[in-house]
């Protein structure tokens, strides 16, 4: 006969079926919450992790001096791998085509027999429906990403991570780099992806220190930001690239040092980026990102001064 389902309910007028959905609401809150935690800034960058931390200010470096300090995270540092597990793994499977191509080279040059020809071509027919099935991966990759970045308690510690591994960045060199390989599946779906995530990487998480009113501690409170202050924001990150463009790249760029940065902020985001793509070389252009800050040409080598994109407030500073 056809199932049934019985649920009963308590004295406050709450069922059984109520009370185990929040309970099971509240466990993958729990999971997401420490797989997402501060023991994730672990596998920053030295350096990286400093400037957060000075940023945070002084309860936030407590928190991690007692991370640091306890010997009873090993649960917490098995959840926070499995996201460095698969940031590592989305980003190695994004920048594979120059590889590819360099060992497709390297075997053509070494196998001369027509047998080993064939088995080849089977590979290289293996490997590209091994990359559709993950590009479906890394989609729900990116997507439980920006549903973490999109929830304050899971993304107070995961953006500067993912920021620190240049993930935003990367996704969007990938997607050029598929693009021109002229593979077409699903590379709009991952595009959109990689603007959303991009869009949640952009502004910075402020925290703002709350006194609570039943202890003498300080708490971490979300704050979200005006669209005055994201405004503001969006400005400040305009004046570093021309303050960075008219050091080293005026001659390149006069456009965009003559024009306004109001003007830059309300045009499209297309036109500032052709502007800057028609005016550097793919050398120059990695050289201002690295300037920018938005990668590390050597995570083991970050001495130079030039201030970080997300801290507009270094504008004002005396060369």
């Amino acid at each position: 006969g056809p199932s049934t389902t019985t649920s009963t309910t308590t004295s406050t007028g709450v069922t059984n079926n109520d009370t185990n959905g929040r309970t099971n609401c509240m466990t993958l809150q729990q999971a997401n919450q420490s797989m997402t935690g501060l023991a994730l800034w672990k596998h920053m960058p030295p350096r990286a992790r400093e400037l957060e931390l000075r940023k945070a200010g002084g309860a936030l470096r407590r928190q991690w001096t007692h991370l640091t300090s306890s010997k009873k995270n090993d649960d917490d540092e098995k959840h926070e791998e499995i996201v460095v597990q698969m940031v590592n793994r989305v980003l190695q499977v994004l920048e594979q085509p120059s590889n590819n191509d360099n060992e497709k080279k390297n075997d053509d040059d070494d196998d001369d027999d027509e047998d080993d020809s064939h088995d080849e071509d089977e590979n290289e027919n293996d490997d590209s429906d091994g990359i559709n099935g993950e590009w479906v991966w890394i989609q729900r990759a990116l997507e439980l990403w920006i549903d973490w970045l999109s929830t304050p308690h899971t993304r107070l510690h995961l953006k500067s991570y993912l920021q620190s591994r240049h993930v935003g960045i990367r996704c969007r060199r990938a997607f050029y780099a598929w693009r021109r390989a002229g593979d077409t599946k699903g590379i709009r779906t991952f595009g959109k992806l990689v603007q959303t995530l991009e869009l949640y990487l952009t502004f910075p998480v402020v925290i703002g220190q709350v006194s609570s009113t039943t202890s003498t501690t300080t708490l971490l409170k979300h704050v979200p930001w005006t669209p005055a202050q994201q405004a503001s924001e969006y400005h400040g990150r305009i004046a570093m690239l021309q303050k960075l463009v008219h050091r080293h790249y005026a001659l390149e760029c006069p456009e965009l040092l003559h024009a306004g940065v109001a003007h830059l902020a309300s045009s499209s985001h297309n036109y500032l980026t052709k502007l800057v793509q028609e005016s550097l070389s793919h050398d120059q252009l990695m050289d201002l990102c690295h300037r920018l800050r938005l990668l590390h040409s050597n995570d083991d080598n970050e001495d130079d001064d030039t201030p970080p994109l997300d801290r507009p407030d270094n504008l004002n500073e005396k060369e």
